[in-house]
Order: structure tokens, then sequence, then C-alpha cells
């Protein structure tokens, strides 16, 4: 079965997913636009709202997409340690080789960005680093790590935790 579906379903769905608002698409373009990502890598248009985000008017890649895509190749991914302080993991692509990557909250905390008003912020200052330090530090080594070791999951997006952070 093909999942090939002509450019004006694609329009027709396009529209109820953006109306919803409960994917992050508030525009029937910027919903289309990711079906046709879909379409192309061969996946059904509708799979847009399990594996893509629109943050800050970019598309992203779910974290859990992206770990899920390069578990499907192949890779896998060993945890030395996860917790509030500390992602810690070994990530071997299909290819072979292997890279471990560790990102910890005092990396995190180093990190500066200007907020809406001009002012300095700490990574860590914001509120998803505040209430979920270890999903937060996950995901960035998540992000590194496959990015450096098999680049084809994420599609050259980033991740949906690192545009939250820009």
């Amino acid at each position: 079965m093909s999942n090939l579906i002509p450019f004006q379903d694609l329009q027709g769905m396009a529209q109820p997913i953006a109306k919803s608002g409960l994917f992050g698409m508030k525009t029937p373009e910027q919903a289309l636009a990711l079906m046709l990502v879909a379409q192309a890598e061969g996946q059904h248009p509708a799979s847009i709202t399990q594996d893509y985000d629109i943050i800050q008017g970019r598309a992203v890649r779910k974290t859990h997409s992206v770990l899920a895509r390069f578990q499907a190749a192949g890779g896998r991914v060993e945890w030395h340690r996860l917790d509030d302080e500390v992602a810690d993991a070994t990530f071997t692509p299909p290819q072979g080789g292997s890279l471990r990557i560790k990102w910890t909250k005092e990396m995190a905390n180093a990190i500066t960005s200007i907020d809406k008003e001009g002012k300095p912020r700490r990574l860590t200052e914001k509120d998803n680093w505040k209430n979920y330090p270890r999903a937060m530090l996950r995901a960035r080594c998540i992000a590194e790590g496959i990015r450096a070791v098999y680049p084809a999951a994420l599609g050259g997006m980033m991740v949906s935790e690192e545009a939250q952070d820009l």
C-alpha cells in the first residue's frame, strides 16, 4: 500500500490539523509543508502529528521520533547515567563505531541566551529545565549523540527541546 496522497487531499487534511491547535501547527501551510516532508520520507502524512513540532515558527523533530528512527535503522544507545544532574550515553550507529556523549546540569547552566526583554538568561532558568531537568538533559544528549553518529535521523532539523531553548 502506498502512502502517496494527492496534493489536494493533503490540503484538506492540513486544515483540521491546523485548526485543532493540538500539534503546534498554527496554519494549514505549516501542516501541509510537514505533510510533504513526511510523504517524501515514505511516511503517511498524518504521522507529522507524532514526529514533528512547530516551535517559534520552525519545524523540528520530536526527540522520541529521532531516537526511534536511529534505533529502527539499527542504532543502539547505552545509558551510563540518567538523572537530574547527568545524561551520559554511548551511541552506536548501524555502520559501527561508537561515541559517548555526556550532558550535565552544570554544562546547561553555563549556556545563556537573550530573553524577550533582551536580558541574558541561563538555560537552566527556563521552566522546562526547572521542572524536567532529566528529560531536558536526555533530549540534549540524544540530539548531540545521534546528530554526530547518524544525522539522517534528524533530517537536518533540531529536536523540540533545542528549539524551545532558543
